[in-house]
C-alpha cells in the first residue's frame, strides 16, 4: 500500500470509527419518554446504515482503486463554482504543482515589478530631459521675441527721428526758399 492509499484508508477508517462511537454513545442514552427512545433508535439505525456504506466503500476502494493517479471530475452549470471548488481543494491539499506555480508567479511578478520600476525611472528621466529641453527652447524664443521687440521699438524710434529730421529739413528748406523769394521781391 502506498502513502496516498494509506492516508485515504486511514481517513475512511477514522470516519467509520467516529460513526461507531456516535452509535455507541446513542445506545447508552436512556430516556423515559417512549417517543424520544424511538427517535434515538432511528438515529442509531441511520448511523449504522452510514457506517455500513462507508465500510463497503472502503472495501471497494481497497480492491478497485488505482492509487498512482486519482482523478475526480466536476461538472455542472456555468458559474456554479466548479473552478472555485477545484482551486480551494488545490490550496487546501497544498498541491505541489500548484505551490510551484504560485511561487513561480510570485517570482515573475517580482521580476515584472522590477522591470516596470526601471522603465518608469527611465521614462521619468526622459520626461525631465524633454521638459528641460523645451524650457530652454521657450527661453530662447522669449529672448528672440524680446530682441525683435527691442529692434522694432528702436526702428520705430529711428523712423520717428527721421520723420522729425526730414520735417525739420523740409522746414528749413521751405524757410530758405521763402527767404529767397522775399529777397527777390526786395531786390526787384
Amino acid at each position: 500500500m502506498n502513502n496516498k492509499q494509506q492516508q485515504f484508508t486511514h481517513l475512511y477508517r477514522d470516519i467509520s470509527a467516529n460513526i461507531s462511537s456516535a452509535v455507541h454513545d446513542l445506545s447508552e442514552i436512556k430516556l423515559e419518554h417512549q417517543e424520544g427512545n424511538q427517535q434515538l433508535i432511528e438515529m442509531q439505525n441511520l448511523l449504522n446504515s452510514m457506517q455500513k456504506r462507508f465500510n463497503e466503500e472502503l472495501v471497494f476502494l481497497e480492491e478497485n482503486s488505482e492509487w498512482d493517479v486519482f482523478s475526480v471530475a466536476f461538472f455542472g452549470e456555468t458559474n456554479a463554482g466548479k473552478s472555485t471548488l477545484i482551486e480551494s481543494l488545490r490550496i487546501l491539499f497544498n498541491e505541489n504543482e500548484r505551490q510551484k506555480l504560485i511561487d513561480a508567479n510570485a517570482q515573475d511578478v517580482k521580476v515584472i515589478e522590477e522591470s516596470l520600476t526601471d522603465q518608469v525611472e527611465t521614462l521619468r528621466q526622459h520626461i525631465a530631459e524633454m521638459v528641460s529641453h523645451h524650457a530652454s527652447e521657450v527661453e530662447k524664443i522669449t529672448g528672440l521675441v524680446a530682441e525683435i521687440k527691442e529692434r522694432s521699438e528702436h526702428e520705430a524710434s529711428l523712423r520717428l527721428r527721421r520723420h522729425v529730421l526730414m520735417a525739420g529739413i523740409g522746414g528749413i528748406v521751405a524757410g530758405v526758399g521763402v527767404m529767397s523769394v522775399i529777397q527777390l521781391f526786395m531786390v526787384s
